[in-house]
């Protein structure tokens, strides 16, 4: 027989002991500061470091105008925050009149750019970066309100493009950006090439975000065959 979830295997007595989860520093992110931990019979429990409740957080996706895997996981993200999980908003570059609404309802506010085509940013975003002039220029006009807005704490961006949009944002204010990447190069040869020149950016770019989130291991690994660092990655 063996010991339920939270207690330590059986001693040859076949007493089964509680495990300290806390003992361990990566358990709820207490090493790092961005959680506190807290030990009971069987379990623990994780609390947001008082910092992280007052956080504003921008979330930056290629379009809420139709339904995807990337905008349900960012809607089922949102969805299950809780009390003090901080401030969030979302920027979709192109519409949000599908989603939208959703994540108005659940009180996050979405700013839609309208963006005539996600595709075109991809040689202004280059120039938004570190080494590449000076932030900002040649930044499509509906985007330079979120550069003159209230400073986020942290950008993170959706699929290519939300983080090409991502970083340039992050530049400008000097915030951390953290990356979600939903494409897993399997069928590469098949990707528009939209897809590729946002690819080939984001290569280019990758020393930028903190943390790099793939959907899937296999994903993570592919991306790291192209030189994408794997201590970043996060699956």
């Amino acid at each position: 027989c063996g010991c339920p979830t939270g207690y330590s295997a059986p001693t040859a007595g076949g007493t089964c002991s509680d495990v300290d989860e806390c003992a361990v520093g990566s358990t709820c992110n207490a090493l790092s500061g961005w959680g506190t931990c807290t030990n009971s019979v069987g379990g623990y429990s994780c609390a947001c470091a008082a910092a992280l409740t007052a956080m504003r957080i921008v979330h930056v996706i290629n379009n809420l105008g139709h339904v995807g895997g990337a905008e349900l996981a960012l809607l089922r993200l949102l969805e299950a925050r809780r009390p003090g999980d901080g401030e969030h908003a979302v920027v979709a570059l192109l519409e949000a009149d599908r989603l939208g609404p959703h994540f108005e309802a659940i009180g996050v506010p979405v700013h839609a750019l309208q963006l005539a085509r996600a595709g075109a940013l991809g040689g202004v975003l280059g120039a938004a970066v570190p080494g590449a002039g000076r932030p900002g220029r040649g930044l499509p006009a509906r985007l330079l309100p979120l550069l003159r807005g209230p400073a986020p704490d942290l950008l993170v961006g959706w699929m290519y493009y939300g983080n090409l949009a991502a970083t340039a944002l992050g530049t400008w204010h000097g915030a951390p950006v953290l990356w979600n990447v939903r494409h897993s190069l399997h069928d590469d040869d098949r990707s528009g090439r939209s897809t590729r020149t946002a690819l080939s950016l984001c290569t280019s770019l990758v020393l930028q975000p903190r943390r790099i989130v793939f959907n899937c291991a296999i994903a993570a690994r592919l991306h790291a065959a192209r030189g994408w660092p794997r201590e970043r990655s996060v699956v």
